[in-house]
């Protein structure tokens, strides 16, 4: 029972730390550009710091209970990080986008369409697929509250992967004894 503890209360700092970076890198870009929020190198970037980190501490933790670890500690200890960040993200998403600066949402959106635009033009796609696809997206709204709760609950699928994926790496097994 000690273990469980221990894993959770690690998870827990571990995840408070990744969400509390994750906020301050996203605060950070949104004060020097807030269009780099909508590119995918921006996301990509912050998908692999957070997933260094999370297999950081995921490691670290399997060092702190002696040097092995089951998939199931791995994986628990990992979705927990990642879950607990994941949260911190949304609700200050939450906040940033409709509290602190409604505009925001606008111009993301503004920055989305472009983006939209130019990466179907650079693929060939007719001018009337482009018209058809932006005025998809115009109909959108993308920063509501209920969209971005919409979006953690999709990405607690996308968690469960990833967790899996670094539990497999993570993990280490006791050698049996013959």
């Amino acid at each position: 029972m000690e273990e469980t503890v221990s894993l959770k209360n690690h998870a827990i700092k571990w995840g408070v730390i990744l969400g509390v970076i994750s906020l301050m890198i996203t605060l950070v870009v949104y004060i020097i550009d807030y269009s780099l929020m909508a590119k995918g190198s921006f996301g990509f970037a912050a998908l692999a710091l957070s997933i260094g980190i999370v297999v950081y501490s995921g490691i670290l933790y399997r060092r702190e209970i002696g040097g092995y670890m089951s998939f199931k500690d791995a994986f628990l200890v990992t979705f927990i990080v990642l879950v607990l960040s994941g949260l911190i993200g949304t609700v200050f998403n939450m906040l940033l986008f409709n509290v602190i600066d409604p505009e925001l949402a606008v111009n993301m959106k503004e920055v989305m369409l472009d983006n939209t635009a130019a990466t179907m033009e650079s693929f060939g796609a007719p001018a009337d697929a482009i018209d058809e696809a932006i005025a998809n997206m115009e109909e959108q709204e993308f920063y509501t509250p209920a969209k971005i709760a919409t979006q953690f609950g999709w990405s607690l699928i996308v968690f469960a992967i990833i967790a899996a994926i670094i539990g497999l790496i993570i993990k280490k097994n006791e050698p049996e004894m013959v």
